[in-house]
């Protein structure tokens, strides 16, 4: 069964607030890329990042646009290492029922 958008994004997020990346690592692809304003990750380096960053906070998602193929939204975040906040898009692509790929925009909105 294809994992929903709204799913992943909790998973994410959910494993920022426990340090869990486990649940998520079952939604992304075994090629599955993290394209972030700090570079690429792959699906380990970003499983670690996600379990070793509980200072970053995600708000809830929302799904602007999804199919079989493809997801794209928005959501805010209070960056890591007092860095401020940001306003987040995200596009991601599925890959066998699985999130294969995911690119963020990031925008500073404050200190």
């Amino acid at each position: 069964m294809a994992v929903k958008a709204i799913e992943v994004l909790e998973a994410w997020r959910q494993g920022f607030l426990s340090g869990d990346s486990a649940p998520l690592s079952e939604m992304l692809h075994d090629d599955f890329i993290f394209i972030g304003p700090s570079g690429n990750r792959s699906k380990q380096e970003t499983l670690d990042w996600v379990s070793s960053t509980p200072d970053l906070i995600q708000s809830e998602s929302e799904v602007l646009y999804e199919n079989d193929e493809m997801f794209v939204g928005i959501h805010d975040i209070i960056r890591s290492q007092g860095r401020g906040t940001a306003k987040i898009m995200f596009f991601a692509r599925f890959k066998d029922g699985q999130v294969s790929y995911f690119r963020v925009h990031l925008v500073p909105t404050g200190e």
